[in-house]
């Protein structure tokens, strides 16, 4: 039996060692699963997160809207050619959902452009700041601010926004600055030799604003608040606007602003405020476009020689229209004459009084190449004779164009025609 007793205890090892490896793998198994489980968890969660981060980023852009312009141009004016920008600028607007109330906030910034710098500016919307501006700064820069402006869209309860904004006044004004290159010169839009944001009649400056559309009645109400250091009230303005079935839209609108009595005592002239009003009418059909408009100005801008700056109000009419001739071509013209009513050292000769003739031809809806011949009868307020102008250009536009004002409205260019 002493024999039999090293095999029977090597049987017995051996039976133990396999009971002992049975219950190690059994016992390994869960923690294989459970391995296999955090790596199948951890490759969810970073799936998880990616969508996270794709609906994050989808949900800023749900509300994001980018838009711009590039232009530039060729122009012949006395003899001499100069290749030239032509108010490029680059924009975007934000839009948010506020709590659940059905309200949306929003925002708006556009930068102005300049690519090159140009010997002689013809697009008078492109002007940044004038002598009328206290504020220093230079009159040059390469990128500026064209817009900037947040508000509330209240729905049926209207619009109401703060910031640097297109005007009550250019509500109406601008129906007719829709020129590539010219107009915009005898509506008292753009005053003091800049974008008419000091006055309140262009890209007004520091200024709040409400518009409500009441069927097909439009009404716009606007204060200037803080216009330069002298003064805290700058200007207020308004508009009404109807719209009639047949696509003809009547409007008239209105600017008072605020001239301190430091300003108005060193100015030739000029009254303790200035005022504009401005009646338009515009024609919108398929391939047509009329408008024109009628302004009464009252010391409202202003001009120096002879180093005596003088204020001056007048009477100005614009007119613009456009016909599509096809889906690629379209023509265009009209006029801008400004009679002022302004005393010596002006010349008094001086006059705003020009037409213009153009087209464009469109590679797509928002490529185009334009050309407009500026057809001069204008004095300065020197007694200077302007010459003719003819430009040649080219327009890329990205984006949403209903959020670019002083720009020709596009042609209803259907893309997916090869033609």
């Amino acid at each position: 039996m002493s024999a039999d007793r090293p095999g029977a205890v090597s049987y017995l090892s051996r039976s133990l060692l396999a009971v002992w490896t049975i219950v190690l793998c059994t016992l390994s198994l869960p923690s294989f699963a459970t391995g296999q489980e955090a790596t199948e968890a951890a490759r969810d969660s970073s799936t998880s997160a990616d969508s996270a981060d794709e609906n994050s980023i989808d949900k800023f852009l749900e509300g994001f809207r980018l838009y711009g312009s590039l232009r530039a141009q060729g122009v012949t004016y006395e003899g001499a050619t100069e290749i030239q920008g032509n108010a490029s600028r680059v924009g975007f607007r934000l839009t948010r959902d506020f709590l659940d109330s059905g309200i949306q906030v929003f925002g708006q910034v556009e930068f102005g452009i300049r690519l090159m710098q140009n010997f002689t500016n013809f697009n008078v919307s492109e002007n940044q700041t004038g002598f009328g501006r206290l504020e220093p700064g230079s009159k040059e820069d390469a990128i500026y601010t064209r817009l900037g402006f947040v508000g509330f869209d209240f729905g049926d309860y209207g619009i109401l926004q703060a910031g640097k904004q297109w005007s009550t006044y250019y509500d109406v004004a601008g129906y007719t600055d829709n020129f590539f290159v010219f107009g915009g010169s005898a509506s008292g839009t753009y005053t003091l030799q800049s974008d008419g944001g000091g006055s309140g009649t262009g890209r007004a400056d520091k200024t709040l604003s409400y518009r409500n559309r009441f069927g097909d009645f439009v009404l716009g109400a606007q204060a200037q608040m803080e216009a330069n250091k002298l003064t805290g009230l700058g200007s207020l303005g308004g508009s009404a606007q109807y719209r009639f079935p047949v696509g003809l839209t009547l409007g008239v609108a209105g600017n008072y602003s605020d001239i301190p009595e430091v300003i108005s005592e060193s100015i030739l002239g000029a009254d303790d405020h200035g005022t504009a009003i401005v009646f338009g009418a515009k024609l919108e059909r398929p391939r047509l476009f009329l408008a024109a408009n009628y302004s009464i100005q009252e010391s409202h801008d202003a001009s120096t020689v002879d180093s005596v700056t003088v204020a001056y109000g007048g009477r100005g009419v614009e007119a613009f229209g456009y016909y599509e001739i096809s889906r690629r071509f379209r023509v265009s013209g009209g006029f801008n004459f400004f009679d002022p009513d302004a005393l010596e050292p002006i010349d008094p000769d001086f006059r705003e009084r020009y037409g213009v003739v153009g087209g464009a031809y469109y590679l797509n809806s928002q490529t185009l190449i334009y050309a407009e011949w500026k057809i001069e009868d204008s004095v300065t307020p020197r007694g200077q004779r302007l010459p003719n102008v003819f430009a040649l250009g080219l327009r890329l536009d990205f984006g949403l164009p209903e959020m670019q004002r002083n720009d020709a409205p596009p042609l209803r260019f259907p893309e997916s025609n090869s033609e």
